[in-house]
């Protein structure tokens, strides 16, 4: 909102060519005139009200703050104009209004001339007689103003806008208490100011963050689709080739490599996809009631190549009583051995992996310890977030294994932890026996 033009004003839209600021400026009058005791009373009932307003609701304190100077000053019109950009142009936002005035709430001026303008060149009070005669767009307002009394307020020490109180007519003249508690009452618009402008900021950057996360999403659960259909047709010429070719010979070899390759990708490009899906809350999960020593051995069996491939030394320990939960079985066993598949990768050649499965306080944990290179402090509290790896990234992999991991346990409603000592990581999933 623009200021309008108000034809009743009365006042000339022409300045004297020979005018000057000085000509409106009357800044000393506030010591000469007899001014009234300070109403210490008032200004700290409007201090506690605009301190409790200023922790509850930083952008009410602008309209409580100028409601307060206009009781406490007597004037008719009072407001803060805060600097801002408004496109290209530089301009003052009127924050709150309160009197005369109100109707201009949210509105602007300019912010190069202006008497906003003129206080924060000078960095101090300043009070005006009939300002408009000077600042000829003030003619715009429907009011004349008789005085404006001006107060600066700063952010870091850098002066932003203004708290301004207007009287329109000549039998109220402000003095210096009015300029004193204005003042007192100002410094209190600093901080929501900056409170706002952080907030308003923070808000921004967390919609630019949602909205880049969500076209990540978008882009891997497209790139997984479009993958899996050529992946698809390589594994079935791959196994036509297998059987027309030598049974032994370099071909098979080769097909081999090809087999093995493409299972890897394949197991990517469907990690890929499930975290997209759990990401957009399409990841559905097939309860049943099953038992949660199965699970572990079905993840033992799918990690087992992994194991094997480094030589390491495996381990299973399973509770002596049947224990059984309520689980989408496919989905957990696939969390399970990512973690086995990720113990392997981070265990040097010939280590030791152990799967435990036990029952306790009416949970069932499983844990995955290794012998690897562990987990330095600094990454543990990271370890589950997407694309974090640990250690060299030559390692293989695209750091959305435990990601996925911890996604598919929430859905079970369960946990998923990790520690670990310097010498070797430990994996705690636990999930509530039902």
């Amino acid at each position: 909102m623009t200021l309008q033009t108000n034809s009743e004003s009365g006042r000339s839209s022409v300045r004297s060519i020979d005018l000057t600021l000085e000509d409106v400026l009357i800044t000393d009058q506030l010591e000469k005139r007899r001014s009234r005791p300070p109403n210490y009373a008032g200004e700290n009932e409007a201090l506690v009200a605009l301190a409790g307003t200023l922790i509850e609701s930083p952008q009410a304190v602008f309209q409580m703050l100028v409601e307060k100077v206009l009781a406490l000053t007597k004037a008719e019109s009072t407001g803060i104009s805060v600097a801002e950009n408004n496109g290209d142009e530089h301009v003052f936002r009127w924050y709150a209004t309160a009197g005369e005035f109100s109707r201009y709430r949210g509105g602007t001026m300019p912010r190069r001339f202006s008497p906003c303008g003129t206080v924060l060149e000078r960095r101090k009070s300043l009070l005006m007689c009939e300002p408009e005669r000077y600042y000829t767009f003030a003619q715009a307002l429907c009011n004349p103003n008789e005085e404006v009394l001006l107060v600066p307020f700063y952010r870091a020490n850098v002066p932003i806008g203004t708290v301004w109180a207007i009287v329109h007519s000549k039998e109220k003249h402000f003095d210096s208490e009015d300029r004193r508690i204005t003042e007192s009452l100002s410094r209190f618009a600093a901080p929501a100011v900056k409170n706002m402008q952080d907030s308003k900021r923070l808000e921004e950057a967390g919609q630019r963050l949602a909205e880049e996360s969500r076209h990540k999403t978008e882009f891997l659960a497209t790139l997984s689709h479009e993958l899996r259909n050529p992946l698809s047709a390589i594994v079935n010429a791959t196994e036509i080739l297998r059987r027309v070719c030598p049974e032994s010979g370099p071909a098979q070899t080769a097909l081999g490599i090809v087999k093995r390759q493409t299972g890897q990708l394949t197991s990517l490009v469907n990690d890929l996809l499930d975290l997209s899906r759990a990401a957009t809350g399409k990841l559905e999960l097939r309860k049943t009631r099953c038992s949660i020593a199965d699970i572990a051995k079905m993840a033992a069996e799918t990690g087992k190549p992994s194991l094997d491939a480094r030589g390491h030394r495996f381990h299973m320990i399973l509770p002596a009583v049947e224990a059984c939960i309520e689980a989408d079985a496919a989905r957990l066993t696939q969390a399970v051995s990512n973690l086995l598949v990720n113990a392997a990768r981070y265990t040097p050649n010939g280590g030791d992996v152990t799967l435990e499965v036990s029952v306790s306080s009416g949970k069932a944990r499983v844990t995955v310890r290794d012998t690897g290179i562990g987990i330095s402090p600094q990454m543990l509290p990271k370890i589950f977030d997407l694309y974090m790896q640990v250690g060299e990234s030559t390692r293989g992999g695209l750091g959305i294994g435990l990601a996925l991991v911890k996604r598919i346990v929430e859905l079970h409603g369960g946990t998923v932890a990790a520690t670990s000592d310097g010498s070797g990581s430990e994996f705690v999933i636990c999930i509530p026996i039902t």
